[in-house]
């Protein structure tokens, strides 16, 4: 195949949209709750209904660009698939935080309440992209959410257990062995305080050319952190959380909605107990 027959693939930023008068973003709405095609558009909403065979032939949907208009009814759909999506995998890592030290519902409350917050701040720094100096940036620009990590489950789940141990955070020791743990607040204060010092190290890595950056974390390297970030949210969050969580009944308290498993209201509570 000769170099001329290849089609090039030219990479190029979109055009800037000029921004409407009032006018016509008036003209637009009103076009867009008082017509069927602003409703409904021509969107296939049985490709997002229905299930995918394997034997079926099914026609791709049309493809929307950065400053195509989508269909109200498409609109609203993929944003409440969006925000839950976001809300999942915001609120779980303060939840098993929260569980993992027997916080009450109050602080549990809290910390799913300032993650949300802090989230959505940072978002709409990401978006902003707002300019430093020398061609830094502050945010990406691109439309995504700044979210909870959940790299960080695995060590604050060996730093509270370092805790329970050493004394720092209350446990009491039952007459089968069983060992309880009690609320432990400060131990959370504690790992946000450690990941504000270690934030100063990403930051300053985010100066770094992007060149330098790979050859230090080649994906032989990235790649095997996440096998191994998910390997072991297994023993620490899956199982603790599979089928709707254990909430806090496997911390085995003697008193509380958290005394059986889910709670002591469910129709057939258990108490939890641990196999070897």
């Amino acid at each position: 195949m000769s170099h001329a027959s290849v089609s090039s693939v030219t990479k190029e930023q979109p055009s800037p949209v000029a921004n409407p008068n009032t006018r016509s973003a008036f003209n637009d709405v009103r076009r867009k709750v008082t017509t069927k095609h602003g409703w409904l558009g021509d969107y296939d909403y049985r490709w997002l209904c229905l299930p995918s065979l394997p034997t079926g032939k099914r026609k791709q949907p049309p493809f929307y660009g950065l400053n195509d208009e989508l269909p109200l009814i498409l609109a609203m759909a993929s944003g409440l698939q969006h925000s839950l999506a976001m809300l999942a995998g915001l609120i779980t890592p303060p939840i098993i935080f929260a569980s993992s030290l027997a916080l009450d519902p109050e602080t549990s409350s809290y910390m799913i309440s300032a993650s949300l917050i802090g989230c959505g701040i940072l978002s709409l720094i990401q978006l902003s992209r707002i300019k430093l100096w020398k061609g830094y940036y502050l945010g990406t620009g691109l439309l995504s959410v700044v979210g909870t990590s959940f790299a960080t489950l695995s060590t604050a789940d060996a730093i509270f257990t370092a805790m329970y141990n050493n004394g720092t955070c209350p446990s009491t020791v039952g007459a089968d062995g069983t060992v309880t743990r009690g609320s432990c607040p400060d131990a959370y204060g504690m790992v946000l305080g450690t990941s504000l010092v270690c934030s100063f190290l990403e930051i300053g890595l985010s100066f770094l050319p992007p060149r330098i950056l790979k050859r230090v974390f080649p994906p032989m390297v990235t790649g095997t952190v996440i096998v191994m970030i998910g390997a072991s949210l297994i023993g620490s969050s899956g199982i603790l959380n599979w089928g709707g969580g254990s909430n806090g009944c496997q911390l085995r308290p003697t008193s509380g909605i958290y005394e059986l498993c889910p709670t002591v209201g469910s129709p057939h509570a258990l108490p939890y107990v641990r196999h070897a």
